[in-house]
């Protein structure tokens, strides 16, 4: 509106200095007295004129600044609400290695956009102090209390994000852990079962003693092995406890465990049945021995 009035006045003032040097080339009465009042004018307007321009100058510059801080500002809110809502709406999937491991990729996503948002953090908060010595006690006001909002508001993002990240590890890790110790004793366990299985028919009083030690050996190493199996097998179930989104997922684990507590059990029996079994054929053999060595 300034800028419109000064357009306006300068054709006034256009329209007076020509009309006055007019009079004045007609030497008419008073042409000297106009003459001294015009010297006098054009340069008062010329220094009005430059101080109003560098003044809507310099609030063009700063309207345009703080535009394109209220952009950066909005850019920042949105992706904050982005984040929070995306954080607080999924869940860790518990016992889904493959799932999990996206999660975690997602989440190191989100950590790295932290920091490359880090430094359009930095240029907000500059941008205030730039602003505030050009701006009303209200405008200041008003981006200082902004500025402490959306300060509160990226400390708890970052906060948020970092324990969803560690969470998610230790889900990750946990999952991962439970997994490789049914896979390895499945597998032990297999090959265990197979070795119980095979047949074997020994012909001496040694045979029978290298059976002996050897179901012993492996009767001490299921033993040592049972915590293991325990603690795999309860970890397992806790998070099965915490499947409750993912019914199928469950299912499917506690099956697993199930089956490996089975196997386990089946094996424990059949290695303690087979030992009994040597043991007693051992103390018949020496038996026998005795009563053919009297004879």
């Amino acid at each position: 509106e300034l800028q419109n009035q000064l357009l306006v006045q300068r054709d006034t003032l256009n329209f007076i200095c020509s009309t006055a040097e007019e009079i004045v080339a007609e030497k008419a009465i008073g042409f000297e007295a106009l003459s001294v009042q015009l010297v006098n004018l054009t340069p008062r307007w010329s220094d009005i004129e430059r101080v109003l321009n560098s003044q809507l100058t310099r609030l063009e510059n700063g309207y345009a600044k703080l535009n394109e801080w209220n952009l950066k500002v909005a850019d920042l809110d949105k992706w904050i609400d982005q984040v929070t809502d995306f954080v607080h709406a999924e869940q860790p999937a518990v016992g889904n290695l493959e799932t999990l491991k996206a999660q975690l990729e997602q989440s190191q996503g989100l950590s790295a956009d932290i920091e490359t948002l880090k430094p359009k953090m930095q240029q907000v908060e500059s941008a205030v102090g730039d602003l505030a010595p050009q701006c009303t006690p209200e405008m200041k006001d008003y981006l200082k209390n902004r500025m402490d909002d959306l300060d509160k508001r990226w400390t708890d993002v970052i906060r948020l994000t970092k324990a969803k990240h560690d969470g998610l590890h230790d889900v990750h890790t946990r999952s991962q852990k439970i997994f490789d110790d049914i896979q390895q004793l499945t597998t032990w366990l297999t090959s265990v079962e197979e070795e119980l299985n095979s047949p074997v028919a020994p012909a001496t009083g040694k045979d029978l003693q290298l059976l002996i030690k050897k179901h012993k050996q492996l009767k001490d190493e299921l033993e040592s092995r049972s915590n293991t199996v325990e603690a795999a097998v309860c970890l397992g179930e806790e998070m099965v406890g915490s499947l409750e989104s993912s019914p199928e997922m469950a299912q499917q684990l506690q099956v697993q465990l199930n089956s490996t507590r089975n196997q386990w059990s089946v094996i424990c029996q059949h290695v303690h049945d087979k030992l009994k079994h040597l043991t007693d054929s051992f103390e018949h053999w020496r038996e026998l021995q005795g009563k053919l060595l009297k004879k």
